[in-house]
């Protein structure tokens, strides 16, 4: 071993970080209840969550719509390395999301940490060009706000309210677990290292 280049953000924490089962588990139940569309915000990198919302969608008789470039580019090449898998053929573009009905849907898009070009953001201004929120849609921001964005995330998500979405993030259900090592892992990964 020359050099171990290894993640510090969460180096001042103790014990172990949470499982994505933990996600799973809880993306699960929500899709369930979800009568209407359900919408995603995640990370466009977080490819096992991604394969996670399109397994759980193939088994609630749903189809997968990506929006948002980087979400798109990410799944696209994803695919091609055979780490995105689609085996049902349940991702479809995102031109015909309208020609389903609601409780068939789930749209997964970029935005979680409120930018302002993503597509969360512009569902919640409402100048989104194909999908325009409703009192029936479910709408997951699955992720944690980066420190110094919350206020911005926080009027993302006030928007998404007043237009009358049922609105869930991670301070009210656990539908996002940190990626990153506590002081455990990184122990364990020094020793295996050495």
């Amino acid at each position: 071993v020359l050099i171990l280049c290894s993640d510090s953000t969460y180096a001042e924490l103790s014990g172990y970080s949470e499982s994505e089962s933990l996600v799973k588990e809880s993306l699960s139940g929500i899709m369930m209840q979800s009568q209407g569309r359900l919408i995603i915000a995640t990370f466009a990198s977080l490819i096992s969550r991604i394969q996670t919302i399109i397994d759980l969608a193939h088994l609630n008789g749903r189809n997968v719509f990506v929006t948002g470039r980087s979400m798109i580019r990410n799944l696209k090449v994803a695919k091609s390395t055979g780490h995105i898998k689609d085996p049902h053929s349940i991702i479809k573009p995102i031109k015909e999301v309208n020609k389903l009905a609601p409780d068939k849907v789930v749209i997964i898009g970029t935005g979680s940490q409120g930018e302002s070009a993503s597509f969360i953001t512009k569902l919640s201004r409402q100048t989104h060009p194909e999908i325009s929120v409703t009192d029936r849609d479910t709408i997951v921001i699955s992720s944690s706000p980066i420190a110094g964005n919350e206020p911005v995330i926080g009027n993302v998500i006030d928007n998404l309210f007043r237009l009358g979405a049922k609105v869930i993030y991670d301070k009210v259900y656990r539908v996002h677990v940190h990626g990153h090592a506590k002081q455990e892992e990184l122990k364990l990964m020094l020793s295996i290292t050495q």
